[in-house]
């Protein structure tokens, strides 16, 4: 066994030593990094000043960064039945505002199959009784909607946009 070892390791000596020279490898590198090409036997100065040095000390202060505000999301609730709109038919808003309602079907005085409510701006579909829907829009001039039961359109009650 011990000359089985022997003749392994003089083997892989020896392939070892065969090989072909390796060219050298190139890293990819990524733009706008830095590369220092700098031999392993010379040292690398730092950057910094040394202590005691009459280098004066940088103050780094933080540059304020301009936002423009956040557009105004006007956010509402309004209930519906088949009578009307609660608290009220009339949704106010600012020109060029964003309008974002959440329509809540009653669970009392309305039909069994929900409300659908539209008008040129947004449509919610079929809203059961107890469920809601959100609808989002810009507010760009004054506008209507209105309720209707969605299996026959019926329209039940009418609602307003004011823009201002």
């Amino acid at each position: 066994m011990k000359r089985t070892f022997t003749i392994l390791a003089i083997l892989s000596v020896f392939l070892v030593a065969c090989q072909p020279a390796r060219e050298p490898v190139t890293l990819p590198v990524e733009p706008g990094s830095v590369v220092h090409d700098v031999p392993p036997e010379q040292p690398v100065s730092s950057p910094m000043p040394a202590p005691g040095s009459d280098v004066p000390e940088m103050v780094v202060e933080p540059t304020p960064v301009e936002q423009e505000p956040a557009p105004a999301v006007n956010v509402m609730t309004i209930e519906a039945d088949d009578k009307g709109f609660y608290p009220s038919s009339t949704i106010t808003a600012t020109k060029g505002e964003t309008v974002r309602v959440t329509f809540k079907v009653r669970t009392t005085n309305v039909y069994y199959g929900g409300l659908q409510i539209k008008g040129p701006l947004f449509s919610t579909g079929d809203i059961k009784p107890g469920q809601s829907v959100t609808v989002e829009f810009i507010a760009d001039s004054d506008s209507t909607f209105a309720s209707y039961w969605p299996s026959t359109s019926v329209k039940k009650a009418d609602g307003t946009i004011d823009v201002t």
